[in-house]
């Protein structure tokens, strides 16, 4: 079977299909179950870990607090600090927020995709792509560095960025963007790892990267969604399932043409 070097099969696949297969699927029995797992472990590790710093937070509000009112920097730039020191407590809870939801995304994805990833790919291809053959190989090892990795570069964009939080429509505009990537990232690795050979999986990864990317920004969106939130890990990783099978089927009729 030949490799098709062009892009025109993926111009069949639908994202409005590729949506109501997502939203459909979610109910299936042995989805539900699933959904609210990596949330709930996710809750519980960001809460622990603010527990346990729940003593430095409260000193590092203390001393910037301080700081605006009375301290070193009051005495250099004077009047300047004074509007602040009222809103200081929004800034810093926006601070936590800011801190907060990353790490939040970042473990539900994580745990997505190591506890979930293949048994989703597995259920969603007997159900949906019979006749779709698995020619991928274990790529476990590579998964995780690969979320590993990806974890990291978006931990460490956040940071860089925090302070663009404070600009009007940045603190919905970033994250959407950041998140979308690593979306982009671990999804898109862990759905095309047991269907696609090498030479698929290289062509199909680099060739859909844009489309991609423009499912991990609608996923990314529903982190913003009211209760959606609470469903996206799951909901993320079953639509990139959804539109690389569908891809690949695309491209395995295409070289049969």
């Amino acid at each position: 079977m030949r490799l098709v070097p062009d892009l025109h099969y993926t111009e069949k696949i639908s994202f409005k299909k590729v949506f109501l297969q997502t939203l459909k699927s979610i109910f299936y029995p042995e989805i539900i179950l699933l959904l609210f797992l990596p949330l709930a472990i996710s809750a519980v590790v960001v809460a622990l870990l603010f527990l346990l710093m729940a003593g430095s937070l409260t000193s590092i509000y203390q001393a910037g607090l301080q700081t605006l009112t009375s301290g070193s920097a009051h005495s250099w730039f004077g009047s300047y600090f004074d509007w602040l020191a009222p809103a200081f407590p929004f800034i810093f809870i926006l601070l936590l927020i800011a801190i907060a939801f990353p790490l939040i995304v970042v473990c539900n994805l994580f745990l997505t995709s190591i506890l979930a990833s293949s048994y989703l790919v597995k259920l969603i291809a007997k159900r949906d792509f019979p006749g779709l053959q698995p020619k991928g190989k274990a790529r476990f090892v590579e998964g995780l560095l690969n979320s590993v990795v990806s974890v990291l570069i978006y931990l460490l964009a956040w940071i860089v960025t925090l302070p663009l939080w404070l600009i009007p429509g940045f603190q919905v505009a970033l994250p959407v963007l950041l998140t979308a990537w690593l979306n982009r990232r671990i999804c898109a690795f862990d759905a095309l790892t047991d269907f696609a050979s090498d030479a698929e999986f290289k062509q199909v990864y680099a060739e859909t990267k844009n489309k991609s990317y423009l499912v991990g920004l609608i996923t990314a969106g529903f982190n913003y969604v009211p209760l959606a939130f609470f469903i996206s890990p799951v909901f993320t990783m079953v639509a990139f399932i959804y539109f690389h099978l569908a891809i690949l089927q695309a491209k395995r009729s295409a070289a049969s043409e």
